[in-house]
């Protein structure tokens, strides 16, 4: 992530943070040719290993379709929840053990903000003041521990509908609140 603004969780035990970043915004073909590095290539893997998204669907490059998201973590934790040794910098402050979560909101209903318009179209005609009603929903994908390429990344899951808001959920209308849409 490339901007980080900590947010007070108001307990010692966590630990939030705004995070965001230019998701997928690197095509180093003119700077690093690299075949290894260029969006198709690693789209390409992540639909190899992955399969197609939830909607049968292939997976595209995820340039600019991430929600705003916040991180908690839960502080003295390891990637498994277990407890971490005391002199581990990263389990102290949270950073080992967390989960992301990221904005939705109801795309069907047009009666409140955002009136059924995707972030990038609502904010061109948004009055100062306005509330947008949406939910934080934990991402699927969580750190496991190991660093991977991209094609492994959590920002592809944007691609896919929140978690628990399918049929029968009572969110079948939530969406993840990006700049594209799905």
């Amino acid at each position: 992530f490339e901007k980080n603004v900590e947010i007070n969780p108001q307990s010692e035990d966590y630990v939030m943070i705004a995070i965001s970043g230019y998701n997928g915004a690197f095509d180093n073909g003119d700077v690093i040719p690299d075949v290894d590095i260029y969006p198709d290539h690693i789209t390409d893997l992540r639909n190899e290993v992955y399969g197609p998204r939830t909607d049968g669907k292939n997976y595209t490059w995820p340039q600019n379709i991430v929600p705003y998201r916040i991180y908690v973590g839960i502080k003295g934790k390891l990637e498994d929840g277990s407890d971490a040794p005391a002199d581990d910098f990263l389990a102290r402050n949270g950073l080992k053990y967390g989960q992301i979560y990221g904005f939705a909101v109801d795309m069907n209903d047009n009666t409140t903000a955002p009136y059924d318009l995707w972030r990038d179209a609502f904010h061109k005609t948004a009055d100062n003041g306005d509330k947008v009603e949406g939910k934080w929903i934990p991402q699927q994908w969580r750190w496991d521990g190991e660093v991977k390429n991209f094609q492994h990344d959590g920002a592809w899951d944007y691609q896919n509908k929140p978690p628990n808001t399918g049929d029968g959920s009572g969110m079948e209308g939530y969406q993840w609140w990006t700049s594209k849409g799905p």
